[in-house]
């Protein structure tokens, strides 16, 4: 059996990738894992993550078991003018072994891909990305998304009642066999 593509997405993206793509692709479980990665600075946030953010995810991707959302806490350091813990070297400590990476940052894919060679990566395809051409970058198209919370639900209960058709299906063929 092949194994199922795990997917680690940078939050920034939802609102350009083909969302509904990627929603369909969790629905009929094609992704054994969808990790999303958002940074954030600490200040301010009581809890030590983005409540906000928290919340938005519950009640879309969370809604599926093979999703998560991973919040990095980041600070700048101004010698390097960088963002620690870059999101290259967080990926790479944490999840080496996915096999596609999303992000609408350049850079991070450019880093990644270095690091992490045998992935396959997606950026958007704007004219200053063009620059980061290899056989696994894929520039995509981008365009506006009309996903709504509740086409999460229902994807979800869609899912849902397809897994429990497959249980019912093989206790019949458990039962048909004893």
């Amino acid at each position: 059996m092949k194994r199922k593509p795990s997917i680690v997405v940078n939050n920034i993206l939802f609102m350009i990738v083909p969302l509904f793509c990627l929603l369909q692709a969790l629905k009929e479980e094609l992704i054994s894992e969808l990790i999303i990665v958002t940074a954030f600075k600490k200040k301010g946030h009581a809890k030590g993550y983005p409540v906000g953010k928290k919340k938005k995810f519950d009640k879309t991707w969370g809604q599926f078991p093979q999703a998560k959302v991973d919040f990095i806490e980041t600070k700048v350091v101004l010698e390097q003018e960088l963002v620690q813990p870059t999101r290259w070297d967080y990926i790479k400590e944490h999840y080496p072994n996915f096999d596609l990476y999303i992000d609408d940052h350049p850079l991070s894919i450019e880093k990644t891909s270095k690091i992490i060679p045998n992935s396959s990566y997606v950026l958007p395809k704007f004219a200053c990305n063009n620059y980061l051409e290899a056989p696994n970058i894929y520039h995509l198209e981008t365009s506006a998304t009309d996903l709504k919370k509740g086409d999460f639900a229902i994807a979800v209960l869609e899912m849902k009642n397809n897994q429990l058709k497959k249980k019912l299906k093989f206790l019949q063929i458990q039962e048909r066999n004893s």
